[in-house]
């Protein structure tokens, strides 16, 4: 893959970490020197944890989880961008959602064949920490299936549209039950009934779903925007999530339109061979502004349909090309026209009945 190498984090060196990290919060901007003094490089940042963190100084736990979650970002987007598609992550729902209704069953006793030899577990008064890890792990997975679901061409395909319609509320319904403060078996029953039907539904989709883009992966494409100084890039972006910067709205003529290379639901990456993923939007947006004339994006983008014409015209080569006229009457007939004069006019259909049809009672309504 032609642009591979730009997502290839573990090559930074501790400069280009530092760059990245003034993208996100200000918090996060006292921490910068101690990175620098650590050596962090590409591969350290890619291994970073909770406790690499406390021995950098970064002590404050909101400030951790604030590195850390942008972390995330790079390393999903380094391992995963080659096998990642549609049915790949319903597939990994569904196995993670099994697995937790398998589980809670098991501790329940439901699975047990010598159910009548075992003794009652004794009822804990909240739930235990495995059942609340696996509903978070389910509703992460869910965030980056629904990232695929809620973009272009999924969002117009109308039965997987249907399907992710069910699946966020599901995962709704199992964040509020994990919530509750009620009877824990309650709580567990529930929560193995949301698993199930989020295992039915991720089955539905990898088995008997017939679209071939759901196992088609996201490509990588880099774009260049060319622009009179003073003028608007003419498209609007969206985070949708942390850290993820979404091409919301394009605008018709503007210099992004004419780019030719930019679609709605398409995914920032790079804004000038500067790494934007996990950086906040106001930061994306003043690299955007930063050269007056041309601005290169690395745009991440989702599968599509293509088309057997090949890629539509870009509207600027169009405009000044010239395209000749083209006879749509043959020579021949133009000519015999031009000496025979103008052709007679058609009769009306009431002309044409009653000079076609024998005399009889024939009714023509007026």
């Amino acid at each position: 893959m032609a642009y591979f190498a730009l997502i290839q984090f573990e090559n930074w060196d501790e400069h280009d970490v530092a760059k990245w990290l003034k993208g996100l919060d200000d918090v996060i901007h006292e921490y910068i020197p101690r990175f620098l003094l650590g050596n962090v490089d590409g591969r350290k940042l890619l291994m970073l944890t909770h406790s690499d963190l406390d021995k950098l100084g970064v002590t404050k736990l909101g400030h951790q989880e604030l590195v850390l979650e942008a972390v995330d970002l790079l390393r999903s987007l380094r391992y995963l961008f080659e096998t990642e598609n549609l049915q790949h992550l319903a597939l990994q729902l569904g196995c993670k959602a099994h697995s937790l209704h398998n589980e809670i069953l098991a501790k329940n006793g439901e699975n047990d064949l010598n159910k009548a030899n075992v003794l009652a577990p004794q009822e804990c008064p909240r739930l235990s920490i495995f059942v609340l890890s696996g509903v978070c792990d389910i509703i992460s997975t869910l965030k980056n299936l629904t990232s695929w679901l809620d973009r272009a061409p999924f969002e117009t395909i109308h039965g997987i549209s249907l399907l992710r319609n069910s699946l966020v509320k599901l995962g709704l319904e199992l964040v509020t039950v994990a919530q509750k403060e009620t009877r824990i078996p309650e709580v567990e029953n529930a929560i193995v009934k949301i698993c199930q039907g989020m295992t039915e539904y991720c089955d539905e989709l990898v088995l008997n779903m017939k679209e071939s883009l759901v196992v088609q992966p996201a490509s990588l494409e880099m774009a260049t925007i060319r622009k009179k100084p003073g003028d608007e890039l003419g498209m609007n972006i969206q985070s949708s999530y942390f850290g993820c910067h979404i091409i919301g709205f394009i605008k018709e003529t503007s210099p992004a339109h004419l780019c030719s290379k930019i679609e709605k639901g398409d995914e920032v990456l790079q804004v000038n061979n500067q790494t934007v993923l996990g950086w906040q939007l106001t930061k994306l947006v003043a690299a955007l502004r930063e050269n007056p004339k041309e601005v290169t994006m690395l745009l991440k983008k989702r599968p599509r349909h293509t088309t057997p014409y090949g890629n539509y015209p870009n509207r600027r080569q169009m405009g000044s090309r010239h395209v000749p006229s083209v006879a749509t009457l043959p020579k021949t007939t133009k000519k015999r026209r031009s000496k025979e004069g103008d052709k007679p006019q058609r009769p009306t259909l009431e002309e044409y009945v009653s000079s076609s049809v024998p005399g009889g009672d024939i009714y023509i309504t007026k």
